[in-house]
């Protein structure tokens, strides 16, 4: 068997493989995990970010993750929005209008409590994990929302790829249009 990943893993072909094409796209600056497009009314972004500790309940790797795209108008920008070196920095969070990337590979394979709560898990977190297990479903499936990055990486550059893939497709088109709506600041 082939040692587990981690996220540094995931984050080091993120670099790799995503960077260079929202680069090419006129993005200019980026962290391990979201890349701004700066434009004259706002700013456009792509973000991932892990599965974590949600794995249990989500039935996958901690560092599977997601991709949303996202806009921020700069005429909402306020003392509170994230700014480096006068540029808007904001997270999908904050921006007004998001839209969550959907993977275009089939793994049906997510499998949510699969195994026994980890050792020495506090009481609360214990109970907290006994009250998800009522409410989400536990039969194998799939996410649209979630790539599954397995435990030995073996699917790693084929979840890259698919997310390119659906950031070229969906998510660059998406924010163009989104960001040509801005008024000129």
């Amino acid at each position: 068997m082939t040692a587990p990943i981690s996220v540094k893993d995931v984050n080091r072909g993120l670099r790799t493989v995503l960077w260079p094409v929202l680069k090419a796209a006129g993005f200019s600056a980026h962290t391990d995990r979201i890349a701004w497009l700066d434009t004259p009314g706002g700013v456009g972004l792509v973000e991932t970010w892990s599965v974590g500790s949600a794995w249990d309940g989500g039935g996958c790797t901690s560092f599977s993750f997601s991709a949303m795209a996202a806009v921020f108008p700069a005429e909402m920008a306020s003392a509170r929005t994230p700014s480096k070196d006068g540029l808007l920095r904001p997270h999908y969070w904050h921006c007004t209008t998001q839209l969550k990337l959907q993977k275009g590979l089939a793994q049906p394979w997510f499998r949510p409590f699969a195994g026994p709560p980890q050792k020495g898990m506090v009481r609360s977190l214990l109970e907290h994990r006994e009250g998800l297990q009522k409410v989400i479903r536990k039969d194998v499936h799939d996410r649209p929302d979630v790539w599954f990055v397995r435990e030995d990486g073996s699917n790693l550059d084929e979840c890259l790829a698919d997310l390119v893939a659906v950031v070229t497709a969906s998510a660059l088109p998406w924010i163009g249009t989104r960001c040509a709506e801005f008024p000129a600041g």
